[in-house]
């Protein structure tokens, strides 16, 4: 038994390596396509992002992150075209991407936000699906936070939805300060992960801003 133990040793090595570099790779990749989402503001760099994550999932077909990094890039895509076909489009696109994400990584505070967020804008495109769509975003969010309290993205997705719902159907001004304070705390106390969603912050301080002048 002893001379192959050096065998299964080395064996053993090579094949730690081997996953080893595959992490190094992924992690590498993955940090240049986030670091083209952060700085992408046309359309055209989105979809390189896009393209780039499209690699990635190919190459690490377990990983949820490519995929959830798709669905964000969507649903900001859907905001800088005009037509509201080509918005839903881009929206049931990113539904599909969270679908996917939340098969690979269950129970995720980050996949169940961007749903949310999703549906959220699925309403903006056309109002009149707010009895339906706006149930199942907030029970969405509402999840989300369950499952990760210290997320500060779910509280800005409810607290901009709340700010459009009257306050006889859980809304109004009062109801989204909160909501969105207690966005921006939680965004203080965020540890800082470069790859981990990061979006919102800056977005939180707008809608305070806006909340702040309505009469």
């Amino acid at each position: 038994m002893k001379k192959y133990l050096p065998f299964a040793f080395l064996f053993a090595t090579i094949i730690s390596s081997a996953v080893s570099g595959q992490d190094a790779k992924y992690l590498a990749a993955m940090q240049r396509a986030v670091s083209m989402t952060d700085t992408s503001t046309t359309l055209e760099s989105k979809r390189s992002a896009i393209m780039a994550f499209e690699r990635i999932a190919a190459s690490q077909p377990k990983q949820w992150l490519p995929q959830y990094y798709m669905g964000w890039l969507h649903v900001m895509m859907s905001m800088q075209v005009k037509i509201n076909s080509e918005k839903d489009a881009m929206l049931d696109k990113a539904l599909e991407l969270t679908d996917k994400a939340d098969s690979l990584s269950r129970d995720n505070s980050e996949v169940y936000t961007l749903r949310s967020f999703a549906l959220s804008m699925k309403i903006a495109v056309d109002p009149s699906r707010g009895q339906t769509l706006g149930i199942e975003a907030g029970i969405a969010a509402d999840h989300a936070i369950r499952l990760d309290p210290e997320n500060p993205r779910p509280y800005l997705i409810k607290g901009q939805g709340a700010m459009y719902t009257p306050v006889q159907y859980g809304g109004g001004k009062e109801e989204a300060l909160l909501l969105i304070e207690k966005s921006i705390e939680k965004f203080q106390n965020r540890p800082a992960d470069p790859l981990l969603p990061h979006w919102g912050e800056k977005r939180a301080n707008e809608v305070l801003n806006e909340l702040k002048n309505m009469d």
